[in-house]
Formats: C-alpha cells, sequence, structure tokens
C-alpha cells in the first residue's frame, strides 16, 4: 500500500449496500503481533509474560471489532454519518465504553494475572485520504487515494488498549505493562439507491413507450437508439470521399468547409486495403459513412479518427459479404454504427484500440446458430473501449450545413447519451478466434477486451436498415404471419477475452405488450413475453472468457456457460427485473458447466434467491466474496452472500472497513 502499511482484518466492501467480506493484511508489526496471536491456542500453555501480553491485547481489539461490526451491520438504511468524523466519533463512544477485561491464575504453572482496559475518553478520530478499488493491484485491491475524493468520506479510529501482566515467581510478584493502538477505519459513500433503480427501470425500455416519473433524467435504451438514428440522418447532403486525391503519404482531414460541418460519404465501394490507399492519418470534422462495404487496412501507426459517427455499413447490392477493418487506432467521439442488412455478411475487426463514444450494432445478425463464428461482427482482436471521449461534449449540430427545422439531436438526455454504451439490436457479436486467411487471422489466446463505461442492452428490437426509427420493431411481416426479429447472439470465447459493463445492463426479451415500470406496478409478475424459446436472446461464453455486469436486469435468454468461463452480474434490491426463468432453462439443457456468479443487493435478496434456486434443485454456492466466487468450482450458481441488510432507501452505504494494529509497546 502507498502508506507502507499491509492491511489486514476484514474489509467490508458494501457496492451500494452490498458488503462483501475482503480479508487483508497490515502492518510488519501487526504480522509479527497476528501471527503469535494466532499460534496461542490455549491459555495454560503460556510460559512467557509477552505471551499473555499478546493474548491480552488480541481479547480487546476482538471484543472492540466485534461491537463494530454488530452496531454497523444492524445500522441499515439509517447510515447517515455526514461528511466527516464528528458523527461517527459520537457513535462510536456510544457502542464501545470504558472496558476491563481480567483473568487470574493461567499460564503453564497458573503464574500469571492480567488485567487489559480501555478508556473512550482516550479514543482518537481523524478523517484521512480515501481508499479506491484499483483492479491492477490483483482482483479489486484497494490503492489509496492521493487526493479527497467528492462523496467518499474514510475516517481512522485508534483505540488506545493497556494491558498489565502480573506473574508470580518463586514467592514474588513482578508487574509489567503492554500497550497497543488498535485501528478501525470506516469509509462510505454518497449514494441514493433509488437512482440506480430507477436508472435501469428506464434504460431497458425500447420500442414500446414508456413511464418516465418524476421528470427522471435518465436515459432509455429507446431513446438512445432513436438518436443514434436522427444523428445518423441529420445531414441528407453529405460530401463525397475525395477517393481519387487521397494516399497514405500524408496526413488528411475531410468534413470541415467554410466554416461549416459536413458529414463524409463513399458513394460507392472504396477499397482502403491496398497500396497508396490503406489508412494511414485520416480525420474527419464530422461523421464518416462507408455505406457500401468495409475493406481498410492501415499502416504502421495508422489512426482514423471520426469528431461524430463512424458508420460501418454494406447496404447495397454490390456491397461485398467479407468486411474488415485492420487499423491501429480509431477513435468515433460520438459512436459507431455497424449495419449489415445483407444475409450472410460479417465484418472482422481486427484493431489494436478502438475508442468509440457509443456502439450499436443493428441488423448484423445470423439466421443458423452454427454460424456465429463466421457471420455478423467478428471481433478477432485487441481493446474496444465504449464511453466518453475528450471533446465529444463540444461537438455542435449548430456548425453542420443542413436545411432549417432539424431537430437537434442534443435536445434532450445528450449528458447521458455521451456515457458510452452497447446495444446490440437483433444482431451477432462473436469475440473469439477469426480464421478468414493468412491476413485475417487470431488465435484462441489472443487479447480480446471490450470494456463498456455506460448501459449495455442485448434485443431482438432493432432499426430499420432502410427507414430508422420508423421501422423500429421487435417483429417483421413473414408471408402472412408476424414473428420476432431474429434474436441477438453474444459469444465470448479464449482466456484472455472479457467484456466488462459499468453502467446498467439488461438482457432483453421480445414482448407482445408493454411492461409496466416498477413505479407503476410494483414490480407485479409480468406474462407478455413471447413464449418460443428459439427467439430468445442468446449468451454463450467459453474456454475461459468472462463477462462481468453491474446492475443488471433479466428477461428470459439463452445462457450457455462453459467450463471456465463465468459470467458475474449484481441485482437490484429486492431482486427487481431480475427473471431466474433463464437458470432453470440452462440446467436443464446441460448448459450451466462454467460459472453464474450473482452478487444479490442485501443480505436478504441472496437468501430469497437461494431458497428459490434451491427448491428448483439447481446447484449452489454460497461464498463471502467476489474473489472466493471466481475460485468456486464450476457448474453451478454462486451466490456473492452480503453481510448488508440496508435496503433501497439507503442515502450512504459503507463502502470499506478494515482493522490492524499499528503499534505495539511492550
Amino acid at each position: 500500500m502507498e502508506d507502507g502499511k499491509n492491511e489486514s482484518g476484514y474489509a467490508l466492501l458494501y457496492a451500494l449496500g452490498a458488503i462483501v467480506l475482503v480479508n487483508l493484511i497490515i502492518g510488519a508489526i501487526f504480522i509479527l503481533a497476528r501471527t503469535v496471536f494466532f499460534q496461542v491456542e490455549q491459555v495454560d500453555t503460556f510460559k512467557r509474560v509477552k505471551d499473555v501480553e499478546e493474548y491480552a491485547l488480541q481479547e480487546a481489539s476482538n471484543k472492540i471489532k466485534k461491537k463494530m461490526e454488530t452496531e454497523l451491520a444492524e445500522l441499515g438504511a439509517g447510515i447517515n454519518f455526514g461528511t466527516d468524523e464528528v458523527i461517527i466519533r459520537n457513535l462510536v463512544k456510544s457502542w464501545v465504553n470504558d472496558f476491563e477485561l481480567t483473568a487470574e491464575d493461567i499460564g503453564s504453572d497458573q503464574q500469571f494475572s492480567y488485567r487489559v482496559s480501555f478508556s473512550s475518553s482516550e479514543l482518537q478520530v481523524t478523517k484521512v485520504l480515501p481508499y479506491v478499488l484499483d483492479t491492477e493491484l490483483g482482483n479489486y485491491g484497494w490503492k489509496k487515494s492521493t487526493v479527497s475524493l467528492d462523496k467518499v468520506t474514510n475516517v481512522a479510529l485508534v483505540f488506545p488498549i493497556k494491558v498489565e501482566t502480573t506473574e508470580e515467581k518463586n514467592g514474588s510478584q513482578s508487574t509489567t505493562t503492554a500497550k497497543c493502538e488498535y485501528n478501525y477505519e470506516i469509509q462510505w459513500d454518497e449514494a441514493d439507491v433509488n437512482e440506480e433503480i430507477l436508472a435501469l427501470d428506464v434504460w431497458r425500455n425500447v420500442f414500446y413507450s414508456y413511464y418516465l416519473p418524476n421528470s427522471a433524467q435518465a436515459i432509455s435504451a429507446d431513446e438512445w437508439m432513436r438518436k443514434f438514428d436522427r444523428i445518423y440522418r441529420y445531414q441528407t447532403d453529405r460530401q463525397l470521399f475525395d477517393y481519387a486525391s487521397y494516399n497514405n503519404y500524408s496526413a488528411f482531414r475531410f468534413g470541415a468547409v467554410n466554416g461549416l460541418v459536413m458529414d463524409v460519404q463513399d458513394g460507392s465501394y472504396l477499397d482502403f486495403s491496398n497500396g497508396d490507399k490503406t489508412i494511414r492519418d485520416v480525420t474527419f470534422a464530422g461523421s464518416f459513412f462507408l455505406e457500401n462495404g468495409v475493406t481498410a487496412k492501415g499502416t504502421s501507426g495508422s489512426q482514423l479518427e471520426t469528431d461524430n459517427l463512424f458508420v460501418l455499413r454494406n447496404s447495397t447490392d454490390t456491397a461485398p459479404l467479407v468486411n474488415y477493418l485492420q487499423v491501429g487506432h480509431i477513435t468515433a467521439k460520438i459512436g459507431t454504427l455497424i449495419d449489415l442488412p445483407k444475409a450472410q455478411s460479417r465484418l472482422i475487426l481486427d484493431v489494436g484500440q478502438f475508442d468509440t463514444g457509443n456502439l450499436l450494432l443493428n441488423n448484423t445478425n445470423v439466421v443458423k446458430k452454427e454460424n456465429v463464428s463466421s457471420e455478423g461482427v467478428l471481433f478477432a482482436k485487441g481493446d474496444v473501449a465504449i464511453g466518453k471521449i475528450s471533446g465529444s461534449e463540444t461537438f455542435s449540430f449548430a456548425n453542420y450545413a443542413t436545411e432549417s427545422g432539424k431537430k437537434n439531436p442534443k435536445d434532450s438526455m445528450w449528458n447521458d447519451f455521451l456515457k458510452g454504451s452497447l446495444v446490440v439490436a437483433s444482431s451477432n457479436l462473436y469475440s473469439g478466434p477469426v480464421s478468414e486467411n493468412a491476413s485475417l487471422h487470431s488465435e484462441l489466446e489472443d487479447h480480446r477486451n471490450v470494456s463498456v463505461a455506460g448501459n449495455f442492452l442485448l434485443t431482438n428490437a432493432m432499426l430499420s436498415s432502410g427507414t430508422g426509427e420508423e421501422g423500429f420493431s421487435y417483429f417483421q411481416e413473414s408471408g402472412e404471419f408476424t414473428h420476432p426479429n431474429t434474436p441477438s447472439k453474444l459469444t465470448l470465447d479464449g482466456s484472455d477475452t472479457k467484456l466488462t459493463v459499468s453502467g446498467k445492463s439488461f438482457i432483453d426479451s421480445p414482448k407482445t405488450e408493454r411492461r409496466k415500470a416498477l413505479t407503476e406496478d410494483g414490480g407485479a409478475t409480468f406474462s407478455g413475453f413471447y413464449k418460443d424459446k428459439e427467439s430468445w436472446n442468446s449468451i454463450t461464453i467459453k474456454n475461459g472468457a468472462c463477462m462481468e455486469l453491474d446492475y443488471t436486469g433479466v428477461e428470459p435468454f439463452n445462457l450457455d456457460i462453459q467450463k471456465g468461463s463465468y459470467l458475474s452480474l449484481k441485482t437490484l434490491p429486492e431482486l427487481a427485473l431480475f427473471d431466474t426463468s433463464f437458470i432453470d432453462y440452462s440446467v436443464s439443457r446441460s448448459q450451466l458447466n462454467g460459472k453464474l456468479i450473482i452478487q444479490p443487493f442485501n443480505r436478504g435478496d441472496a437468501l430469497e434467491l437461494e431458497t428459490d434456486l434451491r427448491s428448483k434443485s439447481i446447484p449452489i454456492e454460497v461464498v463471502n466474496s467476489f474473489v472466493d466466487a471466481q475460485a468456486a468450482s464450476d457448474g453451478q450458481v454462486v451466490i456473492v452472500m452480503p453481510v448488508n441488510t440496508s435496503n433501497k432507501d439507503a442515502i450512504q452505504v459503507i463502502s470499506r472497513t478494515f482493522d490492524y494494529i499499528k503499534t505495539i509497546d511492550y
């Protein structure tokens, strides 16, 4: 640790209320002391004064520790510590009173007695710098921040403890004194759990009209997709890419014309894969539209950047079925749209670093499950980072040359839109080994990472490739019948393949009617799902790949986790928006061969979920931390049991506690 201490004891991690117990180590002195402490098994074996002193100090520190843990666990939704040490100091003084612990006639010859004491008047309480989670320090390690953090408070409590030990030897008595400082730190965060619930309840809505309670400032997937389409169609008179003049000998910038911004499009199929037409350094003041297929390779250190959208489509009859993008670094500040409406199309992404403000995969699918690795979007290797990009907030549509009266896409929810989300809409996303040819090739062990700073949605609903939001629907016509769009399929394959989402996630299912908001019906059972399991969306994780989601809502879908792989997710309070039928179906089809890790919001939710799944004979293991869950056996649901008893009305949540001995003076 940066402060020179190796932490020990328990760390209680509440992720907005869910406390995870984490064992840490603190202080060279403390390590030595604790080592001796744990070696002491029976008081009647003591032969040295030092053994007695260490035992007594251990007893006193454990008494304080247990009292602190009990009181903190019983706070529930009533946590309101303020933003400094004053309130917690007064609380702790009321919890941990003056005390003495005594023992007589202990030791190998019953030669020792001791009196250990603590005085609450000597308690020292100080506000200190907080700690932050750093995934580079193993699995969710803690690192001390170098600065104060908004809405995070960390307080150190120091309990001075003194022990007097008396030894009788050869008819005489001698008394010695030892002291220590027992430290206990508490860190808490400001949080509105109901806002988290509302954000997911709004985000999950797509296609059907939805209820936005109390003028809530949260974006829905429906609004997100429609906004994407409006940006795409904002400028109808686009500039054609000057392919004849372009070469890779120098840097080029397109789309800035007399102080105005023009979107640039190909006009016809353009090949950027050979000779001097490969990508070197190309930037666009607005959007770049490749409507007629994508075949692009980059030179060493190549980069392509758009200030608005990067659009990859093969919407014309002459567009190729095999599309690929092999460029060193791509930046699309507002977002990337991939739409491949031609049957059996594929777009291979082999990009060192792909930074994009948002990513929408629309109508980019496979019909046959066996073709998931050869059609749709195939992520061969590299890093895709979806999140807010510097400069995106200052992009202005007022600089566009467009017809008057056009609605500005920044009119509402723009800041939420810029957080960076991933929507897979009736599309196939395969992240794994690709073997198109000698050049377009990746191995199972290659690195593939997709990180999403904002939200995630997997859905059948999609925009029309031709008319956009005018043809937005869950369903399509086929002769005299109406049936759902082709379900989305997400596949993660390989031991260095990972998808993480920091915002809200929702696994959607096609519905025949609108599902009400939680604030409308309190989460009543919904029966309007399309019953055909072949129309459900799918997630497949195999060969050591993993998928880690934050707060997640789930409707019926197909889940296949193979050995050595896992899907982890967190649930909202009261298991809201969490339909467990996908677990039943996965187990019934022998497709839960890896791990499904579920992190409930509080202890009550965890117990309810455990009872429900056990009643269905679903294999379960209950653990106390995410690290333990990762190490658990395959072929089961792993529930991370929180200590937290707080509910959805909490306004502050404890994010971390730990204890250690700072000094021992014999």
